[in-house]
């Protein structure tokens, strides 16, 4: 996988050519996010809220 710069996860076209199966890899642009301009998108009086009353496994409180 690391010859062709594959990774899991990565889309495949499957051809059929002379009873030969051919993969070629389906080559998408992917999109890179600065952390710093997602953060400039969030609303001036966003307010993060967590809640932690809902036991889920073993934690204990």
């Amino acid at each position: 996988m690391k010859e062709l710069h594959l990774t899991i996860g990565d889309k495949m076209k499957i051809l059929i050519e002379n009873k030969k199966i051919i993969l070629e890899p389906i080559r998408e642009e992917r999109i890179k996010y600065n952390i710093n301009d997602l953060v400039k998108q969030l609303p001036s009086n966003y307010k993060t809220y967590e809640e932690f009353d809902n036991k889920i496994g073993l934690e204990e409180w």
